[in-house]
């Protein structure tokens, strides 16, 4: 599935959760499902 986006909108995000998705949507990345996320 190429040319695939992931949007995640969080307001007031604290540093664990940004770190967690960072973690999943780098392996959603490497796993070929998403082409970029924002």
């Amino acid at each position: 599935m190429k040319g695939s986006v992931a949007f995640n909108l969080e307001w007031n995000s604290k540093d664990q959760t940004f770190d967690r998705d960072l973690y999943a949507f780098r392996t959603f990345h490497e796993a070929g499902v998403i082409s970029a996320a924002v």
